[in-house]
């Protein structure tokens, strides 16, 4: 069983897919608490759903691309069996996640969305770095920046694993903590290969995000 906060149809906000409509699957549950977080309603509670049962839910909605998000999505133990079941089903499958924990076991074909917590985050040093190797070019590593701090941080760390080799890398603004306008400019200034990350979905439905 897989514990699950809410199913809903939206459009997604950030990364590559931003803009196009999607079916999200946000799980219950997370092993961290970052000072940013913005779905802090899915850290507990959720319904009990077997993968057939998610499956079902997603068939019947209008989108043939999920997004796995949550909480934690790899805290589901069913995760690597729900992904199959869903290429199987012929969905392309996005999976959101907070880097933490082994990603090996989830298949292949899935999209990864990964994040790498900076220290404004409050979880510095949490970062499994060792699956920055099972990513490909399909996949993106996701910096949210609290601070000129963070941005410096994070570019380091790109620099130092030459990591758009590797995969898509976004910088997000933690808005009100860093201005979009600012980000940009550091990004500019600094010349830093990443891609500019907003939140779509922000501008479209507000700040609060649940079920949208």
């Amino acid at each position: 069983m897989m514990l699950v906060s809410e199913i809903y149809e939206s459009i997604q906000g950030e990364g590559r897919h931003a803009g196009l409509p999607m079916t999200f699957v946000r799980f219950a549950g997370c092993n961290l608490d970052c000072e940013y977080c913005d779905s802090r309603h899915a850290r507990e509670g959720g319904t009990a759903m077997t993968p057939d049962e998610i499956i079902a839910k997603c068939l019947a909605a209008t989108w043939r691309r999920v997004q796995l998000t949550g909480g934690e999505p790899m805290l589901q133990d069913d995760l690597p069996e729900l992904c199959r079941l869903l290429i199987e089903t012929g969905f392309e499958v996005v999976l959101e996640t907070n880097g933490t924990l082994d990603l090996s076991p989830i298949p292949p074909a899935v999209i990864k969305v990964v994040d790498i917590k900076t220290p404004g985050s409050g979880h510095t040093g949490d970062e499994y770095l060792a699956n920055i190797p099972l990513l490909s070019e399909n996949d993106e590593l996701k910096f949210v920046v609290t601070s000129r701090d963070d941005f410096d941080w994070a570019g380091g760390l790109v620099r130092k694993l030459d990591l758009p080799k590797t995969c898509g890398v976004l910088f997000s603004a933690a808005v009100p903590l860093v201005a979009p306008p600012d980000l940009a400019r550091w990004i500019l200034d600094t010349g830093l290969d990443v891609r500019f990350n907003p939140q779509v979905h922000r501008h479209i439905w507000g700040d609060d995000v649940r079920g949208k």
